[in-house]
């Protein structure tokens, strides 16, 4: 899914992650995490000392059960939301909202 979104400040395109997008992820979930601690349950000081591999899995691993989209305005990644369907059978039909941060 790619959208092209217009905004009082810009055209902001608004996209699921690939593969490639894991150092760039990185960087706007550390910033993220540092920048609203509050907002979220993930700790900074966690998340920096992970190795690359970690990042790269983040947005390889959910097949079909997750999907990460980016926001990106001037090839800079401003945003992020994650929607992760539930695993069992009475939660399958549902999802929920995970690391919302723009």
């Amino acid at each position: 899914m790619t959208q092209l979104l217009p905004t009082p400040r810009g055209t902001i395109l608004l996209r699921e992650v690939n593969p490639t997008d894991a150092i760039l992820f990185r960087g706007l979930r550390l910033y993220a995490l540092q920048e609203s601690p509050i907002a979220f349950t993930a700790d900074y000081r966690r998340n920096l000392s992970r190795p690359s591999k970690y990042w790269d899995n983040m947005l390889t691993l959910h097949g079909d059960k997750s999907t990460i989209f980016l926001a990106e305005h001037k090839s800079q990644f401003v945003g992020m939301t994650a929607i992760v369907r539930g695993d069992t059978p009475k939660t399958r039909h549902g999802a929920w909202i995970w690391g919302v941060y723009g």
